[in-house]
């Protein structure tokens, strides 16, 4: 009788440490889980955080030059009302500054329109398809 004892509760030791090792296993699957979840969560939070900066930082820039060019502007102003002949010699010399920059666009754009028909119009040569073809 004290075989079949033995036998019982070694038995029920044996299936109780089973359970328990059985539970403590879906419990660490369980806090992996969480830590996963709580991982990607915070990855999400912190990429949102880094956007929301860089609006912010976006934001300041743009105020900040806002408030330059009205700086610029008042100081602009200001040298008007104090020196009124050197603001009209200014003035032509950067409106000529200005066309000189609009014609110096003008010939870059008809420069790059050149090439842009040129590089057409030897992709269109039937010569060049063949040798692209190869």
């Amino acid at each position: 009788m004290t075989s079949k004892t033995t036998i019982i509760v070694l038995s029920a030791a044996l299936l109780t440490t089973l359970n328990y090792a059985i539970w403590q296993n879906a419990e660490n699957s369980s806090l992996e889980l969480l830590v996963k979840a709580s991982e990607t969560r915070n990855s999400i939070n912190l990429d949102e955080n880094r956007e929301l900066h860089k609006i912010i930082l976006n934001n300041i820039n743009i105020k900040n030059d806002e408030i330059i060019k009205n700086q610029g502007r008042l100081e602009g102003i200001v040298d008007f009302i104090n020196k009124p002949d050197d603001y009209h010699e200014f003035w032509h010399l950067g409106y000529q500054h200005g066309l000189d920059q609009i014609v110096d666009m003008q010939k870059i754009d008809d420069k790059l329109k050149e090439g842009i028909e040129e590089t057409s119009d030897d992709l269109n040569d039937p010569k060049n398809k063949t040798a692209l073809q190869d």
